[in-house]
């Protein structure tokens, strides 16, 4: 992903690429498609959008911009992020920072949950029988997370 669409306050990894860590896509509509990034920001992305971008290469020929929206959620990588399969509009992210945040897909830029951790995530699920319940996982550790409730539990292998 190009750069240019990270927040200006990440301006010295504007001047080039961006990797891509992490994909989501929502059921509910496939075209909606949710990446996060090294950077730390998550970017949501139309694929049927028709805003325009044209090509540094060649300024005759224009492509399609499918970003939408840069969220810059994390100070370093987004590790992992799983969007609940109840609600498309309820996304997890944990990053390097060791935090773990919800936050609407419809407003990313104010996160309504933010939980610090004592231990890097490496891989996140919700609940496939309770819509509130997220668990999180690191090394030796498996976190849950009662999204509703202010409890987390740990357990260690």
């Amino acid at each position: 992903m190009t750069a240019s669409h990270l927040p200006r306050s990440l301006k010295p990894l504007r001047s080039g690429e961006v990797g891509i860590v992490n994909a989501e896509v929502s059921e509910d509509d496939p075209s909606n498609v949710i990446l996060s990034t090294e950077a730390g920001c998550v970017v949501m992305t139309d694929l049927n959008s028709e805003l325009t971008l044209a090509s540094p290469q060649s300024p005759e020929v224009s492509f399609y911009d499918p970003v939408m929206t840069v969220a810059s959620l994390h100070t370093g990588a987004v590790t992992s992020m799983a969007l609940s399969p109840y609600d498309d509009n309820i996304l997890a992210t944990a990053g390097e920072d060791l935090r773990l945040i919800l936050v609407a897909v419809t407003s990313p830029h104010s996160p309504a949950s933010t939980y610090q951790l004592e231990r890097p995530v490496s891989a996140m699920s919700w609940s496939p029988t309770r819509p509130s319940l997220l668990a999180a996982a690191s090394n030796r550790f498996i976190f849950l997370f009662d999204t509703i409730q202010v409890i987390n539990i740990w357990k260690d292998n």
